[in-house]
């Protein structure tokens, strides 16, 4: 893919592939999505999810790729990286946790640096140290900081302008909680499309 990712170029190539594999991808966040509510009762189960993100975050750069994928393939691509995606996960959420404590603007700059962390572990098969690494260095010197910021921020306006429905009685409240499920195949693979790009 091309070496200078675009927003507009992931948006409308992200929705293309979304719209052309959208119940398979759907389905696996769905099936993600229970995997997640039935894992969460215990402390144990919780140390499952980023091998489920992980996995789902895999079998979505498999689509764009136009590789095999198929529902429920996920589990075999997380769980195949257990321990690096426990291991990252851990780090990314302890860094931005610190940089936001420390002044809110370290953890917004952690957060959009280390964006192509699980896809670099995923595809690139990259260690830990190496994935944050190389994140940072691909976000500087390739993608662009402001530009990476502003596709993660897109991103979360669609679905926070999803709460303009809630003015509307009892099927507001339908939209708000379905539409972000509904649109998840488009906007996910908007990033994925957004890093591949960036290789």
């Amino acid at each position: 893919m091309a070496n200078k990712p675009s927003i507009n170029r992931s948006f409308e190539l992200g929705f293309q592939i979304g719209a052309k594999n959208y119940v398979l991808i759907l389905g696996n966040y769905i099936i993600l999505s229970i995997m997640l509510i039935i894992s969460g009762i215990t402390i144990i189960g919780i140390l499952l999810w980023p091998a489920f993100y992980y996995g789902y975050y895999g079998s979505l750069i498999n689509v764009a790729r136009g590789n095999d994928a198929s529902i429920g393939d996920f589990f075999k691509i997380g769980f195949g990286k257990f321990f690096e995606s426990l291991g990252a996960s851990i780090l990314y959420i302890l860094g931005i946790t610190i940089g936001f404590i420390i002044l809110i603007i370290p953890g917004i700059y952690f957060l959009v640096g280390w964006f192509y962390v699980p896809y670099l572990i995923l595809d690139k098969n990259a260690s830990v140290g190496e994935a944050f690494t190389e994140s940072m260095r691909l976000v500087h010197n390739k993608s662009g900081w402001w530009k990476t910021f502003c596709v993660t921020l897109f991103v979360f306006l669609i679905i926070l302008s999803l709460n303009i429905f809630l003015a509307i009685p009892f099927l507001g409240i339908i939209i708000v909680t379905i539409g972000p499920v509904v649109l998840m195949p488009f906007l996910q693979m908007v990033y994925v499309i957004y890093y591949l790009d960036t290789l």
